[in-house]
């Protein structure tokens, strides 16, 4: 099965991403099993230049994050809307050791993504503001889930007034295909050691208990999110970290950023003169 990896990640995994965006991810998944999208090469992706802005008195350095967040992507994942971690971190570690670079950017436009790799890339982003250079965050469309773990990282969050932001939550959905195997006539006959190993799998029921480790996991994933955030920036309370987005202005009154602009010219300018 090419697409294998893609389905195992949107059937199975725990997620940090706005849902109708994984929809849509399943959709053109769909698509391309029946053979309607080119398959590129596996390849690991490129690392991008940083974009660099001139503004006195110092050089902001631009790093740009735009797509379904991943870990290891494939060219095919790439294809579908994937943003590669790796090269995040690449770019943002070379705009951190670039000395004409006086201040960093994250160009934020993404609904999120999979768990994997996103904490440790936001204590990255942290670690840099606090013993290297600021790192500030900006998105004039969407910095959502796993993309605001990493935004709420950066010191300073600005954002235009219909940009949307939050969707602070976790989740994995698993399809009980049972009953429609059933009236298909197919049977599934499962030979196993250990009882929680096949939890999940297509045609076995779900036990309680398998339940429970599922949601433990869940809640784990949103605990270290929800604290991260609430560390990073206090002055978020829980009732805006439970899976909703905000645009523009509720985003500043939930304290989910710091300051609307009219676009990212603004935010370097800004940034520059701080």
């Amino acid at each position: 099965m090419r697409y294998a990896r893609i389905f195992n990640a949107i059937k199975n995994e725990i997620w940090c991403i706005k849902p109708d965006m994984l929809q849509s991810m399943s959709t053109v998944l769909r698509s391309a099993m029946l053979g309607n999208l080119v398959r590129l090469e596996d390849a690991g992706l490129p690392v991008k230049p940083i974009d660099t802005a001139s503004q006195e008195p110092g050089q902001v350095g631009v790093v740009s994050i735009q797509g379904v967040l991943g870990k290891y992507l494939t060219g095919l994942e790439a294809e579908c809307g994937g943003a590669s971690v790796e090269a995040v971190e690449a770019n943002l570690v070379a705009a951190a050791e670039d000395e004409t670079v006086s201040n960093i950017l994250l160009h934020i436009d993404s609904p999120g993504g999979g768990v994997t790799g996103i904490p440790e890339l936001a204590k990255t982003i942290r670690k840099i503001d606090s013993e290297v250079k600021p790192v500030y965050a900006f998105t004039d469309s969407m910095a959502a889930s796993a993309a605001y773990w990493l935004a709420s990282a950066a010191r300073g969050v600005f954002v235009t007034e219909t940009a949307e932001l939050g969707s602070i939550g976790v989740y994995v959905a698993y399809i009980d295909e049972s009953e429609w195997m059933a009236k298909e006539g197919y049977k599934l006959e499962l030979f196993r050691a250990g009882k929680h190993k096949a939890a999940g799998l297509s045609g076995v029921e779900m036990t309680e208990e398998d339940r429970g480790i599922i949601q433990g996991q869940v809640d784990d994933v949103y605990k270290l999110f929800t604290g991260f955030v609430s560390g990073e920036r206090p002055q978020v309370g829980q009732e805006s970290m439970e899976g909703q987005t905000f645009m523009g202005v509720k985003a500043l009154e939930a304290g989910l950023v710091d300051e609307i602009v009219g676009g990212i010219g603004e935010v370097v300018e800004n940034i520059a003169a701080s």
